[in-house]
């Protein structure tokens, strides 16, 4: 069989690298819209108003969220049987 055959372990690992690089890109992309614009209860609209805190409170997020997933990944490979 083709190790790029849909469903062998190795298509799935690529596919996966490319999920959790979409979501990597998609929560730093928000941590930066995040950092750059907030809500002005003045205006009651959002208006460019940097502040590192918003941007890292959700840049800490994603992280966390990756690492984790990445965390769970690596023992679930380390626990499965060989060959599976």
């Amino acid at each position: 069989m083709n190790p790029s055959t849909p469903g062998t372990p190795a298509a799935r690992i690529g596919q996966l690298k490319w999920i959790i690089l979409a979501v990597a890109i998609w929560g730093f992309g928000l941590a930066l819209g995040a950092y750059l614009y907030g809500y002005d209860p003045e205006a009651g609209t959002v208006r460019f108003a940097p502040n590192p805190w918003r941007g890292l409170i959700v840049a800490l997020c994603v992280s966390v969220f990756l690492g984790g997933w990445a965390l769970l990944l690596k023992t679930r490979r380390q626990a499965a049987p060989p060959g599976k």
